[in-house]
């Protein structure tokens, strides 16, 4: 019912990860927990957007090139008469 908060510079005990033991952690060792402000959120969702979009733009780019390409031969072989003797 009553539980006592532990203080900041108390230590704790932490699992350890491959659960055979513990350890103490000092909250002073610990670093602070980050808290992103809505603007950092935002800023940082608008780069990975602008670097999905370079991605995406460079495969499209090399997709149209390929096709282009490949009208451009087929409208050559096209041009060139068959030159099959017999």
């Amino acid at each position: 019912m009553f539980t006592r908060k532990p203080s900041p510079r108390e230590p704790r005990l932490q699992l350890l990860g491959d659960k055979r033991g513990f350890r103490y952690v000092s909250k002073a060792q610990s670093p602070p927990p980050v808290t992103e402000s809505p603007a950092s959120t935002m800023e940082a969702l608008k780069k990975k957007n602008a670097v999905y979009c370079a991605l995406v733009l460079e495969e499209f780019l090399k997709e149209l090139a390929a096709i282009s390409q490949e009208h451009a031969v087929l409208d050559l072989a096209a041009e060139t008469p068959d030159t099959v003797e017999s």
